[in-house]
């Protein structure tokens, strides 16, 4: 899943209307689409789960001021909510100078002090019964799990698998400035 952001008036610019998707016989169309998104700033911006969710976090958090509770948490629904042009061009230019690297390394600091937690499928015994697996839990006792130093029984706190990520949230903070107000999907 993912979240699709689309601008409202991107670079000042009417959007052309987009393509029929469903049709099959209008692929130069929507390549002709594909390239204008791409090529026109504030026209769309996109990003993963677990890339947008800590953006928009830190957004609300920088933004109070700017965005309500009800942005904030329709910010997380992919239902078109809108972020009108007033609201994305005040948040572009209160983050546009921030310091976004140091702010990546402090979620970062900040997600590894957060202690192990018990797996939750084993319930912290490293083995499994059930229906899907008889044996080793496939959720904590794991290669991929010795590796990284955690013990079996043991998980990341759920939250670490959302880090700020640098380039994303600089990308982010561009759209906003020429997106004219976007729709959140």
């Amino acid at each position: 899943m993912g979240f699709d952001l689309n601008g409202i008036r991107p670079n000042g610019e009417d959007k052309p209307d987009a393509p029929d998707w469903t049709r099959k016989d209008n692929e130069e169309e929507k390549k002709a689409y594909f390239a204008w998104q791409t090529n026109t700033p504030g026209a769309y911006f996109r990003a993963n789960v677990w890339g947008w969710r800590p953006i928009w976090e830190a957004v609300f958090a920088l933004c109070d001021d700017i965005l309500t509770p009800e942005d904030y948490n329709s910010g997380g629904m992919n239902d078109g909510y809108v972020i009108d042009e007033d609201k994305a061009s005040k948040i572009a230019k209160k983050l546009k100078y921030l310091n976004i690297s140091k702010m990546c390394e402090e979620r970062e600091k900040y997600l590894n002090s957060l202690p192990l937690e018990e797996c939750e499928i084993c319930k912290g015994t490293g083995h499994r019964n059930d229906k899907i697996v008889q044996g080793k839990c496939n959720a904590c006792n794991t290669p991929f799990q010795k590796e990284k130093g955690i013990p079996v029984g043991k998980q990341k706190n759920w939250e670490c698998n959302y880090p700020l990520h640098e380039e994303l949230f600089k990308e982010f903070i561009k759209f906003c400035e020429k997106s004219g107000g976007f729709e959140i999907w």
